[in-house]
């Protein structure tokens, strides 16, 4: 469907089952990716479920370099349900992506129904905040996955306890006074605050 897609949408929705096998990690790739970011207007929004970033972590941040490796600016975020974390496969983890940096401002103006008894403003941006060294953990061992065995390989390996002390806010600029980033050493990991910021200076550079 996206080879042939001719219309850029502004919302896509993938709601993909664990990636278990050779099929299901073919949906997290470089080129799958690719193909979304292809049928999405320049200021459309792809949301996806990914793996729990909590017991893969490497998994979990492989698929958040392959979306900025096809062009997009992703913002990851977790969150616990009770069915999934039954079947042993903890906080599930998610990613809203854009091809265009996804700022604080935005978040915070978000208006969400008024009666909602899960998504709450406060429970949004708890849902961004995530372990650090679990963080540095998977995002050493990750790299855009451009072909489904990549990503099979990175669900075999186990994360380390939790440390609990420091965490990393991807709803805030907190991220981005830590090297590139957060992420030390890889560019590509940068949040999309970061790549707001580094717009704007070329903006002014080139004015």
């Amino acid at each position: 469907f996206l080879a042939g897609a001719r219309r850029a949408y502004d919302l896509i929705v993938a709601d993909f089952t664990f990636p278990a096998d050779m099929d299901g990690c073919s949906l997290f790739t470089e080129e799958f990716f690719g193909g979304v970011r292809k049928a999405l207007s320049a200021r459309g929004l792809l949301a996806t479920n990914a793996v729990s970033p909590e017991r893969l972590p490497a998994a979990y941040w492989a698929v958040y370099k392959t979306l900025r490796s096809a062009g997009f600016c992703p913002k990851p975020l977790s969150a616990s349900i009770p069915s999934f974390s039954a079947h042993g496969y903890g906080k599930w983890g998610f990613f809203f992506a854009s091809p265009r940096a996804i700022t604080v401002k935005e978040l915070s103006a978000l208006r969400l129904p008024a009666d909602a008894r899960f998504l709450t403003p406060e429970k949004l941006r708890a849902a961004m905040r995530f372990d650090k060294a679990s963080v540095r953990f998977g995002a050493g061992l990750a790299r855009p996955v451009r072909h489904p065995a990549e990503l099979l390989g990175l669900l075999h390996i186990p994360a380390p306890l939790p440390s609990g002390a420091e965490t990393l806010d991807f709803f805030s600029r907190q991220n981005s006074r830590l090297p590139a980033g957060g992420f030390p050493a890889d560019p590509a990991l940068c949040g999309a605050e970061t790549l707001a910021a580094g717009e704007a200076r070329e903006r002014v550079v080139r004015l």
